[in-house]
Order: structure tokens, then C-alpha cells, then sequence
């Protein structure tokens, strides 16, 4: 399956600002509740991308540990924000969370904790979930999670607690989704 890219944009020079509907955004973003996310959090431009990663091709009885799939979101050319999910080897919550956010000093005091998979943290500009995928003996190696995270790179007008809110229900939405696509067999927590 080859990746897809969405343009929208008004004429150079133009005060209009693009609008962000549904059948723009990737798939796993074109909810009603993720799209009003992104139309709060991203800041107005005269144009977007959304450039999707689709997950790899598997069959529908099969869970892999190379899943991954992936959302690029750009306006008036600059990375604005982006989601990833991948299969990942289930390890200890707290290691994977420090992962997340190691080298991130700017983040600093604002990360905290929320409820989903078997971990869920959260700051203003980052958001990210660790969801139980596949039991030990699923796929070789041991029992496997996925790893969605979203990092808002410029935001809109708002304020810390609504862009920390607003990346959480995007990283869920983004989780949900990249769950049952990957053909996980333990129970989410989403």
C-alpha cells in the first residue's frame, strides 16, 4: 500500500485560513473528536498536508512485530505535528515513559500521567501510550505492546492544560485505531 499525501491550501498572499475536515486528515485521525482536536491545537495556516504512513500489509489472522504506522502533519510547509505508533517488545512502563521523553529538558515538571494501555503520559507538547498488544508466545521474543506517540511541534492558540487534552485524545484515537489494525489479542485499556 503507498503512502498518501493531502494538500490544501488558499492562493499565496491570502488571510484565509485551510480548512481541516474528516476526508483531509489520515485515516486514523478522521474521526469528528480528532479532527475538532487538530482544528484546536494546530495553529491557523493558509495551507496543510497530512502525509500518512500506512501500516504494512498482513494477514488478517497475523500479528507482526515490524507494525508501525505513521501521520505527518505540515502547514505553510513546516512540520506541525506528527503520530506514531509501532510494535514494540513490552518492557517495564517507567523505562519506556523516560524513553519518551529523555533529552527533553524543556519538558521538564510538565509531564504527567493519564489512564490508558499500561501506561499513559502526557506534557503541552507531547503525548504518548503503551498499549498491550500481543501475549508471550504471539510473536517470538515475548509479550509485545504498541508505542503511539504524538508530538505537537507548534501549536495553536492555547493554553498547556488544552494542547496536553487535545494530544491525548489524539494519541487514544491514534492507539484505537493502530490496536486493531495491528490485530492485537490482549485488551487495550483505551
Amino acid at each position: 500500500m503507498a503512502a498518501g499525501i493531502v494538500y490544501l491550501s488558499y492562493p499565496s498572499g491570502s488571510d484565509k485560513h485551510a480548512p481541516i475536515s474528516a476526508s483531509d486528515v489520515c485515516k486514523p485521525l478522521s474521526n469528528d473528536t480528532s479532527v475538532a482536536t487538530l482544528k484546536q491545537v494546530l495553529p491557523e495556516q493558509s495551507d496543510f498536508s497530512f502525509d500518512e504512513e500506512p501500516e504494512a500489509s498482513r494477514l488478517p489472522a497475523e500479528v507482526s512485530d515490524s507494525y508501525s504506522t505513521s501521520c505527518f502533519i505540515r502547514g505553510d510547509q513546516n512540520l506541525l505535528l506528527s503520530v506514531r505508533a509501532r510494535m514494540m517488545r513490552a518492557e517495564p512502563p517507567n523505562s519506556w515513559a523516560r524513553e519518551i521523553f529523555a533529552g527533553r529538558d524543556d519538558e521538564a515538571g510538565r509531564v504527567s500521567r493519564f489512564e490508558a494501555g499500561t501506561r499513559g503520559v502526557a506534557s503541552p507538547i507531547r503525548a504518548a501510550a503503551f498499549i498491550p498488544c500481543a501475549p508471550k508466545g504471539k510473536i517470538p521474543g515475548g509479550s509485545y505492546n504498541i508505542s503511539v506517540v504524538v508530538s505537537l511541534k507548534k501549536r495553536g492558540d492555547v493554553s498547556d492544560a488544552q494542547s496536553r487534552d487535545g494530544l491525548i485524545d489524539l494519541v487514544t484515537s491514534f492507539g484505537k485505531h493502530a490496536h486493531k489494525n495491528a490485530g492485537c489479542t490482549l485488551p487495550s485499556r483505551i
